[in-house]
């Protein structure tokens, strides 16, 4: 991933630079109020600054007016707060109407001035983040949470996560031997609430709380049933071990996603977005994105069933743009909302299949809003009913096609050819290089040919594999860790 360690209005230029209490003055002329969601309201009064240099030329640039609005009565306010590993807590705020047109984008008070940018619309000030704190992945993983997931189960999984890594760095400050990575129930639970109250940014459970806007109000109360979701989805497996008493293991799901967050993860972005509803702020969106090498994590808050849960979403770079987009565009807003695309392709087709769980959505939706899955073209399925049909029954292997399973090939092909692995590395990892069809046959394909094969009686023959094939997460993680 990138260095995402510089702060981000270095390589933009600031249009404005207003002295610490100097926004009131500056806007003290103006007839008309500030609305709720404005920046001004909540400030100190700058009565200690009647004037500043410079406040003149501000008044008289050509987009002054635009920036007073935007200050002033915006229809939708963004909070953004991001930071990690190496990269301190840093916080701006978006202003936007909602007929679209210019954003403003307000860096608080820092070295006794305020920080503007206007930006010429949403695409421009998207790209502008995005770039900078997204991973730029091109290819969707997948989804080892899916929706729903209560608030108290996904943080008991943020915990999880981070305790695979405290136990992989113990092992390593102790030298002691690689075993199975586990925790002690004892010390998961304490180990928890320190967690929460820390808000320590190298950990993924304290920069949720850190850095997700809006949570004074979250409330929640663990139960056996939270543990036990993430118990079904394999991330913890309760055991007994003879010299620690009752642990969690690790299970598949637990060991994927604790490597994946150890090897690639930098930083987190909390995102809530407020509108004016009936008379008062109201959060209609509100997020956790944890970027990693495979992909944008992606959790947003959500009301289920009448209570908070996380949505969960492995997403693309491209995935994850349009779907801010999409969600930051105030559903009370209708007549005005635009029909923006951020280098995500339309798709054609009616309906849109997911190859995992066999749900169906209405293009031109490119991942299931349930498992995360793919989402695949089928013009037959114009008749099915959205998101009725029942997610298939396999809970260990991931689904993919061939083009992925391809890209596989060719990594760990120029992962060889490169010198990145060795040859004894090489060989462990193709001779489980296969993947699975739907009727159970074996397949593979020649990692500098691209021809595909399938096991007859223990032999390899040519054939034509059909599009959607299984491969095993583990092979998968193996092969996407490889730098």
């Amino acid at each position: 991933m990138e260095d995402k360690t510089s702060e981000l209005p270095a390589e933009k230029e600031v249009l404005f630079q207003i002295p610490a209490g100097g926004l009131h003055v500056l806007l003290a002329s103006s007839k008309h109020s500030a609305n709720q969601l404005s920046p001004v309201v909540g400030l100190r009064g700058g009565t200690a600054v009647a004037d500043f240099e410079g406040m003149e030329e501000i008044r008289q640039h050509a987009s002054f007016e635009t920036v007073k609005q935007l200050l002033l009565r915006p229809d939708i306010r963004i909070e953004h707060r991001y930071g990690g590993m190496n990269t301190a807590l840093s916080i701006f705020s978006t202003f936007a109407l909602k007929e679209g047109g210019e954003v403003l984008v307000a860096f608080p008070e820092r070295h006794n001035a305020m920080l503007l940018r206007l930006y010429d619309s949403i695409e421009e000030y998207m790209q502008w983040w995005t770039l900078r704190l997204l991973s730029r992945v091109n290819n969707a993983v997948s989804n080892f949470l899916p929706p729903p997931l209560s608030i108290p189960s996904f943080i008991y999984g943020l915990h999880a996560i981070d305790c695979y890594r405290r136990y992989t760095y113990t092992t390593a400050l102790e030298y002691e031997p690689e075993g199975k990575p586990q925790v002690q129930t004892v010390e998961f639970n304490r180990t928890l609430a320190n967690s929460i109250k820390s808000f320590d940014l190298r950990w993924l459970l304290p920069s949720f709380f850190a850095l997700t806007p809006d949570l004074e109000e979250l409330k929640f109360e663990p139960g056996e049933a939270d543990l036990e979701a993430l118990i079904r989805r394999t991330l913890l497996v309760p055991a007994v071990d003879e010299k620690h008493g009752n642990v969690f293991y690790f299970g598949e799901v637990g060991e994927y996603l604790g490597a994946e967050f150890m090897r690639s993860w930098e930083l987190s972005i909390g995102c809530a977005a407020r509108a004016i509803v009936n008379g008062h702020p109201a959060t209609f969106y509100r997020s956790f994105i944890a970027p990693t090498a495979l992909s944008n994590h992606t959790f947003r808050l959500e009301e289920i069933d009448g209570k908070p849960a996380i949505n969960h979403q492995s997403m693309t770079f491209d995935n994850l743009c349009q779907h801010f987009l999409d969600a930051v565009t105030h559903p009370s807003f209708p007549e005005t909302r635009r029909p923006t695309q951020l280098g995500v392709k339309k798709l054609d087709a009616q309906m849109m299949q997911c190859l995992p769980c066999s749900r169906y959505f209405s293009a031109p939706a490119l991942f299931c809003s349930y498992c995360g899955g793919k989402l695949v073209a089928d013009s037959n399925a114009v008749d099915k009913k959205l998101g009725d049909e029942k997610p298939s029954e396999g809970k260990n292997a991931r689904s993919g096609d061939k083009a992925d399973f391809e890209r596989l090939a060719r990594k760990l092909q120029e992962a060889l050819d490169h010198g990145v692995i060795d040859s004894q590395r090489f060989k462990k990892i193709h001779a489980k290089f296969k993947a699975r069809s739907e009727d159970g046959a074996i397949w593979t394909v020649g990692l500098k040919s691209l021809e595909w094969f399938t096991s007859v009686n223990g032999k390899w023959q040519k054939a034509s594999a059909p599009d959607n094939l299984t491969v095993e997460p583990d092979l998968r993680t193996e092969i996407e860790s490889i730098r």
